[in-house]
């Protein structure tokens, strides 16, 4: 108010003295002027205030809403999981003293107890399986603070079978960083020891030392793999090494770690060498007498890999005759289908470094059917053995020949140019269409080529071949048919 009067005085010109009369007359103009622009800026200002509130006040009851329906769904999915997972989790916490202070309802649908009846006696549930002596371990770590990977133990049902538990625990600290208690989720996974126990007793049976490997890790071996190296079993030998590779002995005339590339690992890289004396590996055993293995890796899963490698010690001869059984078609003694396994991806890496196209021709008898049902499957044989002379007399030398099953072959070459594929196919249809089979006389074969597309799956390119195939039967047979794409 004072600085209102204040600021109206100056407005009038007054100083220090008397105020004349029309000093004074515009003086209250003035004032009331100020207080009639004060209190339209004050309404204006309250009825801004009282709009804001109200539309405040309806975000926050929008906001109260949305976030009350949220809570609800998410409690109802919460509740939805649980129910679900009833039958394959429970949840459990013990304090310090390695005690039971939490068991949820849902152990009964796994190990048949009520949880009340677990508590009193859970001790006497556990089997003395030396798998609950390393939980033991793990959970005496859980209470010093220290977080564990997943472990088994092992524990009777309420019907007298006996159940395997994964557990997962979490240390749960006080003010003060003192672990005050430790939770726990445990997973139902008796099925999967079964079945990694049956698996186990199957490898076990094996001759041959299997492993499965990721290339860096192994992660499963067979007891011939630890009687070979002298350990009692996998955690053993992970003390002393992670990977059979760094057994492997460094010689040239053995493949081991020094000829793998950088970025690799050892499994990637014996992949791409063709199978014979370069995928050999030496190994030294318990005894420190070396050995060789030929080394044959199966794809288990994305990034595992099941190894076997097969003792050819005893005499050269043996490795010889071993390769030609299983890399070579038995009647015909083409290559077989597990050689395209073990080396298409050579082949895509060889075509790579030389700039030169993968092609695909895949060839099959006509009406050979026929043949067998006419004739014999004797004399079917002989003109499956008759037919391979032919088509290797016909290929280049560094073409291969695959008997891909019954009267169905692949050829695979590598080639400068397209036409060159259709020039080896052609040569071979004409060639065995002219020459002479004992029984039968003449035979023909329908031929469909491809040519493998870069980072495409070796089954696509198959597939377009067999299309192709497929196409040359249906059009008339003894024919060519080309699928560039």
């Amino acid at each position: 108010m004072h600085r209102l009067l204040e600021r109206q005085l100056k407005k009038i010109a007054y100083k220090d003295g008397e105020i004349s009369p029309e000093q004074a007359k515009k003086f209250i103009r003035l004032v009331d002027q100020a207080y009639m622009d004060a209190d339209g800026d004050r309404k204006l200002l309250e009825h801004a205030l009282d709009v804001s509130s109200k539309e405040m006040q309806n975000l926050y009851k929008e906001l109260e809403i949305s976030a009350k329906k949220e809570i609800k769904a998410n409690e109802e999915k919460y509740e939805r999981l649980v129910e679900n997972l009833k039958n394959y989790y429970f949840f459990y916490t013990y304090d310090t003293n390695r005690v039971f202070t939490y068991l949820s309802d849902s152990i009964s649908n796994i190990l048949g107890y009520n949880k009340e009846e677990f508590l009193i006696h859970d001790i006497k549930y556990f089997s003395d399986d030396l798998i609950n002596k390393k939980a033991i371990i793990y959970s005496k770590k859980s209470l010093i603070g220290e977080k564990q990977p997943p472990f088994r133990v092992s524990v009777y049902h309420k019907d007298g079978t006996l159940r395997y538990l994964e557990l997962t625990e979490f240390p749960h600290f006080d003010k003060d960083g003192q672990v005050k208690e430790v939770e726990g989720i445990a997973r139902d996974v008796t099925r999967e020891v079964k079945y990694a126990n049956e698996l186990q007793k199957v490898l076990d049976l094996q001759k041959n030392i299997v492993f499965l490997s990721s290339g860096k890790e192994i992660a499963f071996v067979n007891k011939t793999f630890l009687d070979f190296l002298g350990y009692r079993s996998l955690e053993e030998f992970l003390k002393h090494h992670s990977c059979i590779c760094e057994k492997f002995v460094r010689n040239d005339h053995y493949f081991h770690l020094g000829k793998v590339p950088v970025g690799m690992s050892w499994i990637e890289y014996i992949q791409t060498i063709e199978s014979g004396y370069k995928r050999i590996v030496s190994i030294v055993d318990k005894n420190r007498l070396p050995h060789a293995f030929t080394v044959s890796v199966s794809a288990f899963s994305k990034d595992e890999y099941i190894v076997s490698l097969t003792d050819i010690s005893s005499t050269v001869i043996n490795q010889i005759n071993l390769e030609n059984k299983v890399l070579h078609d038995k009647l015909t003694q083409a290559y077989s289908r597990e050689y395209f396994d073990l080396n298409y991806k050579a082949m895509i890496e060889k075509s790579k470094i030389s700039g030169e196209k993968l092609g695909f021709m895949m060839l099959d008898i006509d009406h050979f059917k026929k043949v067998n049902d006419t004739y014999g499957h004797n004399v079917g044989d002989d003109v499956l053995k008759r037919l391979v002379s032919i088509i290797k007399s016909s290929i280049r030398f560094d073409d291969i020949l695959i008997r891909w099953g019954g009267e169905e072959f692949i050829v695979l070459a590598l080639l400068k140019s397209t036409d060159n594929l259709h020039v080896i196919a052609e040569n071979i249809r004409k060639n065995v269409k002219k020459a002479y089979f004992n029984s039968v006389e003449h035979i023909t074969i329908s031929i469909g080529v491809t040519f493998y597309h870069e980072n495409e799956e070796i089954k696509e390119t198959i597939k377009r071949a067999d299309d192709a195939l497929y196409k040359a039967k249906e059009s008339g047979r003894n024919r060519i048919v080309k699928s560039w794409s």
